[in-house]
């Protein structure tokens, strides 16, 4: 459909994320100045079954998020002069997902364990190693369904900057659903998705080797 031409009953509900995320100005992100929140790039590598999420700059907030149902993410393209599209909505909605990691305490990959680490690695020069730049996981989360609605059209000239959240209802049986709502940067709802993910015991054969990245707070 024509979204410019839609008409029809319009009504303001008030809505806002509830618990708030993390304050961040956008500026600061790109700046790495905004205390609040850690950079993270995902490592390269053509074996990396993780390819999809190399191409965008991820903040995730430091101190982790109110429940481990929750994942918050502000994004931006890794490369300088793309920008996110109407059109790429539907893979921005499958980035980051992975709250089941976030009930396990020694998870790296969980939302509130990549910061630390991406703090780690900045640290030490910021570069990560093969150990270090990759979060281990003894699952893969693959989705099964996924219903986007998009709420308001992006600019032509796309956007810089992108705001995430993800939060699961109910995780069993090997699956989880996520309802996931992207904003803009002034936190107005751009599209809200509904999915449903499996959960996937990996084996141990199945790890990436000789894989480097980087990171920065």
């Amino acid at each position: 459909m024509n979204m410019d031409h839609e008409r029809g009953l319009s009504l303001a509900t008030d809505f806002r994320l509830d618990p708030e995320p993390v304050p961040a100005v956008v500026e600061r992100l790109a700046n790495g100045t905004e205390p609040g929140w850690a950079d993270w790039i995902y490592p390269r590598h053509p074996n990396s079954p993780f390819k999809a999420f190399t191409h965008v700059r991820y903040f995730f907030p430091v101190q982790g998020v109110a429940h481990p149902s929750i994942s918050d993410a502000w994004l931006t393209p890794l490369c300088k002069d793309d920008t996110f599209t109407t059109e790429t909505l539907g893979s921005v909605v499958d980035l980051w997902h992975r709250m089941v990691e976030n009930y396990r305490p020694d998870a790296e990959w969980g939302t509130r364990n990549v910061p630390k680490r991406a703090l780690h690695i900045f640290q030490q020069h910021s570069v990560a190693t093969t150990d270090e730049g990759v979060p281990k996981t003894p699952y893969a989360y693959p989705t099964l369904s996924m219903a986007l609605e998009i709420k308001k059209l992006l600019p032509p000239e796309g956007a810089k900057w992108l705001f995430v959240r993800a939060r699961a209802k109910q995780i069993k049986n090997g699956r989880f659903d996520a309802e996931v709502i992207i904003l803009d940067q002034r936190m107005k709802i751009v599209a809200v998705s509904h999915q449903i993910n499996s959960i996937v015991e990996l084996k141990p054969d199945d790890k990436i080797s000789q894989i480097r990245g980087k990171s920065r707070l």
